[in-house]
C-alpha cells in the first residue's frame, strides 16, 4: 500500500526540533502506514501535547504503530483516537502507556471494538496511573461494571489533580506574602 505523502510530510513536522504544540487531524485518512509514520514522530517528539486523529481508519495495526511510539513520549497531555477501529492490540499498548505516562491527563477511545478484555488491561495499566482524569470508553465492548472501575481511578485522580494545586497555590501565597 503506497503512503500518502502528506502523512509522511506531516508526521517530520513531529520530529525532535518540532515546536508544535497542538494537532488535529481528524478524519484524514491517516490509516495503519499513517499510524506507523506518526508513532516514530512521537518517540522523538518533545514538544506535542494533544494530537486528535479522530475517525482515521487505523485499524489495531496503525493504531499499535501509533501507540508504540507514545510509549517513549513524555509530553503528550491529551489524545483523541476515537473512531479508529482499535481492538486488543492497540488496547495491550495504551494499557502499558496508562500504567507509566507521567503527563497524559485525557484519552479519548470511544466508538472503537475495544473488547471487555481491554477494558480490564487498561483498568490494570490505571493501578499505576496518577494523572489520567479523563479516559472515553463509551461505544465499545466494555461492560459497565468495567467501565465504572475505570471512571473510578479517572475521579480519584482528577480529586487528587485539584487538591494538589490548591496546595500548590496556597504555598506560592504565603511565599509571596512571606508567611512560610
Amino acid at each position: 500500500m503506497c503512503v500518502p505523502v502528506r502523512h509522511q510530510a506531516l508526521a517530520k513536522l513531529l520530529d525532535e526540533r518540532a515546536v508544535m504544540v497542538s494537532l488535529n487531524l481528524s478524519d484524514n485518512h491517516v490509516h495503519a502506514d499513517g499510524g506507523k509514520y506518526f508513532g516514530r514522530a512521537l518517540k522523538m517528539n518533545s514538544s506535542l501535547q494533544s494530537l486528535n486523529l479522530r475517525l482515521n481508519r487505523l485499524g489495531d495495526e496503525g493504531g499499535k504503530l501509533l501507540l508504540d511510539g507514545m510509549l517513549d513520549n513524555s509530553t503528550l497531555t491529551q489524545l483523541n483516537l476515537s473512531c479508529n477501529a482499535l481492538e486488543f492490540d492497540s488496547a495491550q499498548t495504551v494499557g502499558a502507556i496508562v500504567s507509566q505516562s507521567t503527563t497524559l491527563r485525557s484519552l479519548d477511545l470511544s466508538c472503537n471494538v475495544l473488547s471487555e478484555e481491554a477494558g480490564r488491561l487498561l483498568r490494570e495499566g490505571l493501578h499505576s496511573n496518577t494523572t489520567l482524569t479523563g479516559l472515553d470508553l463509551r461505544l465499545n465492548q466494555i461492560s459497565v461494571d468495567t467501565m465504572a472501575a475505570i471512571e473510578d481511578v479517572t475521579k480519584k485522580n482528577k480529586v487528587d489533580a485539584q487538591k494538589a494545586r490548591r496546595e500548590y497555590l496556597e504555598a506560592v501565597r504565603l511565599q509571596e506574602t512571606g508567611s512560610g
